[in-house]
């Protein structure tokens, strides 16, 4: 299947920012952002990676909120959405507000209910033993081995066979696991007899790592398959660059060559753009069907995209030098490459 391209002035502000965010030039990149989300409101990207450099959470929310707005179930948009309402929430259930923290972890959850800290921090928040006890199921759904919640229900069952007395001395040990589950709190809380007791996270908490984290050897596979299959297309005659791209961010899973001649960060969210707009199109023409590649012919490369078949809203980007390449062979490789690439 062959495409043109089709730079519109938003996505080439867009092309812009994203060279001046990689330079460092934030302020430069945010002003140029700022002028495309005029042009071209209903480019999503744009507000993504407004939300991304923001430093202020009010703003990043905003953004944010303007992404789902345009695509609701922009997967990265709705984590780092709910990543933010979860923050302010476990600040909320820190700070006694209670019912604030309810309302926001609650958001975060609805947003994305895999995350485990809110699940955790709303069982913290809960108004009933029986509210507790759900919230608590829910993280050892996710992770059954979650040092905090076996802990915490524990206590509960701790709580029921004291009865009244001792019911203090089980709320602060509550307390106490909760905010080590706080990941990294380091403040100094009056305990239940009046004194102060400091919770701060060191080496004695290491056991309490949060699970929701990636083991590392997963995550390394992942990249290193990434790598071996992008350093496999290297191989093919006139081979110029490569990366794996999330259409959902336009951000780059992993890349090999490029370099001076290529910037592939930034043709990475160019091209989010093209696949975005071949797939409305095709939508509007009401055709059932898919995109196995979309070629580009330049004067001097080709530039060839293949969303992977195994996972949706992920793209290898490849560029050849059209005078020392083999298009049919390149495009033989590139769909044997996709096929093979475990993400």
């Amino acid at each position: 299947m062959s495409d043109v391209e089709v730079m519109t002035e938003g996505a080439a502000l867009l092309q812009e920012a994203v060279h001046a965010a990689k330079r460092g030039d934030d302020g430069i990149a945010r002003s140029l952002l700022l002028r495309a989300s005029e042009i071209e409101p209903s480019l999503d990207l744009i507000w993504l990676w407004l939300a991304r450099l923001s430093s202020s959470p009010a703003d990043k929310t905003s953004y944010l909120r303007r992404v789902l707005a345009l695509q609701p179930g922009h997967e990265v948009a709705r984590s780092e959405l709910a990543d933010i309402l979860s923050q302010e929430g476990i600040a909320a259930a820190k700070g006694g507000s209670r019912k604030r923290a309810r309302t926001l972890l609650e958001s975060s959850i609805e947003l994305d209910s895999g995350k485990v800290d809110s699940w955790l921090w709303l069982a913290a928040v809960s108004e009933t033993k029986e509210e507790r006890r759900r919230n608590l199921a829910r993280v050892l759904a996710i992770d059954p081995l979650h040092r905090q919640a076996l802990a915490l229900l524990d206590l509960l069952d701790a709580r029921d066979d004291a009865g009244a007395e001792g019911s203090s001395a089980i709320e602060t040990d509550w307390q106490d696991l909760l905010l080590d589950a706080g990941w990294g709190v380091d403040e100094t809380k009056p305990g239940a007899s009046g004194g102060d007791r400091k919770i701060l996270r060191s080496k004695d908490h290491v056991d309490h790592e949060p699970s929701r984290i990636v083991p590392t050897n997963d995550r390394s596979g992942t990249m290193a398959n990434i790598k071996e299959s992008l350093q496999d297309l290297a191989g093919i005659d006139g081979f110029i660059g490569a990366c794996l791209v999330d259409s959902n961010s336009g951000m780059m899973m992993g890349s090999e060559g490029g370099g001076a001649t290529l910037d592939l960060e930034a043709a990475a969210a160019g091209n989010t753009e093209v696949v975005r707009a071949k797939r409305k199109t095709m939508a509007m023409l009401g055709l059932k069907d898919t995109i196995e590649d979309i070629l580009i012919t330049l004067g001097k490369q080709y530039h060839l995209i293949r969303p992977l078949a195994t996972k949706d809203g992920l793209f290898i980007y490849l560029v050849l030098d059209k005078s020392r390449s083999n298009l049919a062979l390149s495009r033989h490789k590139l769909a044997d490459t996709e096929k093979n690439l475990v993400v």
